[in-house]
């Protein structure tokens, strides 16, 4: 016996059953995204929330071996947000004068301090980006150009 071929009509009923899945598919998908997009507030009302980077000494204290790069979490309107505990990462431009004492760092109350120090002396301008790894929600990077030692300093 041959290889039964299978009927006419019944190729089409399988077509437009797998037509009817495809549309009801879609109709379900458009109306959870509709659903979703009616309880999730808009991006303009929701405060966004970066972090900002900052480094060195108060004025007129001497220069150091190690250079504190301050971080906070702030507002649109420069307050810092207390209540962030999020972990971000500091990443610096490739340094031949610096090293990180830890690239990971909590926020405690919306502020964290990491520690760089110095391993050989000499002067470079370095990129140091804070981006944010977990937490309640995300925070935008901050960037900060660093000029170590400070320019006007007399050095280490």
């Amino acid at each position: 016996m041959g290889s039964k071929k299978m009927e006419r009509w019944r190729k089409v009923e399988i077509a437009q059953s797998i037509f009817a899945l495809l549309i009801v598919s879609l109709l379900v998908s458009t109306s959870f995204y509709y659903i979703w997009a009616s309880i999730t507030p808009p991006e303009s009302s929701v405060k966004a929330i970066k972090l900002r980077v900052a480094s060195g000494a108060p004025p007129g204290s001497k220069v150091t071996m190690v250079v504190p790069i301050r971080i906070w979490a702030v507002d649109d309107d420069n307050r810092v947000d207390k209540s962030r505990t999020d972990v971000v990462e500091v990443e610096m431009s490739p340094s031949r004068i610096l090293r990180l004492r830890e690239t990971q760092v909590s926020l405690v109350e919306g502020e964290a301090t990491v520690e760089a120090y110095a391993v050989a002396s000499g002067q470079e301008n370095l990129l140091i980006t804070v981006v944010w790894v977990k937490g309640e929600s995300y925070l935008k990077p901050g960037t900060f150009l660093l000029a170590y030692p400070p320019l006007a300093s007399p050095g280490i």
